[in-house]
């Protein structure tokens, strides 16, 4: 076709910080963060992020240099998630309760110019900065949001507000975006299966994902939407509800030394997002003072992670709050997956996507990558095709060419396909417990380890079967912790066990005390599985 063109007049990069430039223009008077006594509008939530990156630019910053943010959930956090695209960085969100091992290999990875923390999360960084591989270097500029007393430590410091000051809101003029594919985001997996990875967003990504996550939880039904920061935001960057909630002039409420059930009330919260302990720690709040709490309106509660226990969220939904289970990873920008519940309830593990971004999302042998058949046993490889997926993995193209081998994201997620095309999660592939030639679901059976009373958290890994004369047999080894206060022995649970689950999936050993638990409170099972192999010889 003739007399066609791409010009700046029809195309526009896509980037999820025009949200804030928009909620500025047409939001501005409307409240956009609340802090415990802090309260600030979106004309001045606008204003602090482009003082912000002006600063940033006056002090160095070029296109395409990394900042690291090791924070909690606070204003300040908010605020880098727009002021560093707006000068062109990177942002790389860390959990700020990371070991100090850790979080100086992904230093060596980012090579930050800029670190944002407070003065809880000073003495790592210190021990990383006085390293002899960082001396060598120019250091990066540290950014506390807190006063410390030893900042005296630091060569190059500066406070946050500090170099807000140093900022033109008015006379800067925000980095022009050279491709929509450029990152925007280093974000970090959890490390539960070993080492963790940084995961790579673009602009565009974040952009697309943010519109699928307006839709796909229905955030423009409510006349005013009301977020609750209990999910942490170094997770997927929020699960895109940071930049949604600025799509549509929403109220960003961060946790300050009110409880979750309180400020629900308080603040009229309408949405909330984080792992299932949220609902414990709910009820736990509403048993301790069930006469200060009246949620007198809807309230959504997003939930990622193990499946919480129905007699939970029964419980909760007579709060007024309904709970919406979710499903996803690091590499797709969170949990773009929700699985539709029954009056709180779900009868099956079972995950039925509603995103508008995702093109496809499928179960397939990942092998010959067809489909698997739709007859509930097949087992397959649950895999994503879509917009809303990562760039790669930072410096390492073979782990990024396989993960999109054949064209699809491979999840690592075992499922099957039932008749009406709904998928039901089996395992993780890498913890898949083969016995007799026969797979076994470890997801399964520590569902119904979590239904006996006294079990609080539960974990199942393949351990060797010194007893078979296979030497690359499996059976199930269960790590349990028990609900404060409660005993129980082994032959108890066994006996549990085998009144509900076939014999190849009763655990044959079972180890009581802590699960070993990542940074991001995720159970490391490739630590247990080491510890299964080295307590096989105690096989019953």
């Amino acid at each position: 076709m003739e007399g066609l063109m791409q010009c700046g007049a029809n195309y526009v990069p896509l980037s999820p910080i025009s949200f804030l430039e928009r909620a500025a223009r047409v939001y501005g008077d409307q409240i956009s963060v609340i802090y415990g006594g802090l309260a600030y509008t979106w004309k001045q939530t606008h204003q602090r992020c482009m003082q912000l990156a002006s600063a940033l630019s006056s002090l160095g910053i070029c296109y395409g240099d990394c900042v690291v943010a090791l924070l909690p959930n606070i204003p300040e956090l908010y605020e880098l998630h727009f002021g560093v695209p707006f000068v062109g960085g990177v942002l790389s969100t860390i959990n700020p309760k990371i070991n100090a091992p850790t979080l100086s290999s992904m230093f060596e990875e980012l090579l930050p110019k800029f670190i944002f923390l407070d003065y809880k999360n000073l003495e790592p960084v210190l021990q990383i900065l006085n390293h002899s591989d960082y001396k060598t270097s120019k250091p990066p500029i540290v950014v506390l949001t807190s006063t410390s007393n030893c900042v005296n430590k630091l060569p190059n410091h500066m406070y946050y507000n500090e170099l807000l000051s140093m900022g033109q809101s008015d006379s800067y003029k925000p980095v022009l975006l050279k491709d929509e594919c450029d990152p925007i985001l280093v974000n970090y997996t959890s490390g539960s299966t070993g080492r963790s990875k940084g995961v790579v967003y673009s602009h565009r990504a974040t952009y697309l994902n943010t519109l699928g996550e307006i839709l796909r939880s229905d955030l423009r039904q409510k006349a005013k939407v009301v977020f609750l920061w209990t999910a942490d935001m170094f997770r997927a960057n929020g699960w895109g509800f940071t930049w949604a909630i600025a799509a549509l002039g929403g109220t960003n409420v961060f946790l300050y030394d009110t409880n979750i059930l309180p400020s629900i009330c308080m603040y009229k919260v309408t949405h909330l997002s984080g792992q299932p302990s949220i609902l414990t720690t709910i009820l736990d709040e509403f048993h301790t003072n069930p006469s200060e709490v009246i949620v007198s309106h809807k309230v959504y509660a997003h939930i990622a992670g193990v499946m919480p226990s129905s007699d939970a969220m029964e419980r909760v939904q007579k709060l007024g709050i309904e709970v919406v289970y979710r499903y996803g990873m690091t590499e797709i920008l969170g949990p773009p997956v929700i699985t539709k519940l029954h009056n709180n309830r779900r009868l099956r593990n079972e995950l039925n996507i509603v995103d508008h971004i995702m093109e496809e999302f499928d179960v397939k042998d990942p092998n010959s990558m067809e489909s698997v058949v739709f007859d509930g046993k097949s087992i397959g490889e649950v895999m994503f095709r879509g917009n809303g997926l990562m760039m790669g993995y930072l410096n390492d193209l073979t782990k990024t060419e396989k993960a999109f081998k054949g064209g699809w994201f491979h999840t690592g997620d075992l499922a099957i396909r039932h008749k009406d095309g709904s998928i039901q999660l089996k395992d993780r592939l890498i913890d898949v417990i083969v016995s007799k030639g026969e797979r076994i679901s470890s997801l399964e059976i520590e569902a119904v380890l979590l239904t006996h009373p006294k079990i609080l958290e539960a974990a199942v890994v393949a351990m060797p079967d010194t007893n078979h004369m296979l030497s690359d047999d499996e059976v199930p080894c269960a790590f349990l912790k028990l609900a404060n206060g409660s005993e129980a022995s082994q032959g108890e649970i066994i006996q549990f066990c085998r009144e509900r689950l076939p014999n190849q999936m009763i655990p044959k050993l079972v180890v009581f005390g802590n699960l070993a638990i990542s940074s991001t409170g995720k159970v490391q099972k490739f630590i247990l599985r080491q510890l299964a192999r080295n307590l096989s010889s105690q096989l019953i």
